[in-house]
């Protein structure tokens, strides 16, 4: 998924602000309880203040992801 990330985070440079946290490190492990998330790979839009906007746990397809992305940054 690390390139369709890259290039979600380059297209909407500006708009969104892109983070990656390894789930077994401190701070993936306190991301992933604070959004309720138990398995990898995860992912989450959270707005400016950390509400959770939207999750996924589980495989997407790369057109889904940026169907999402591009919903949320509006």
């Amino acid at each position: 998924m690390a390139p369709i990330i890259d290039g979600i985070e380059k297209d909407f440079a500006g708009k969104i602000a892109v983070e990656r946290y390894d789930a077994t490190s401190d701070d993936g492990k306190k991301l992933m309880e604070q959004y309720e998330l138990k398995v990898t790979p995860s992912y989450v839009m959270a707005a400016a203040d950390g509400a959770k906007l939207w999750s996924l746990t589980g495989a997407i397809h790369k057109d889904m992801l940026r169907q999402q992305v591009q919903a949320k940054a509006q």
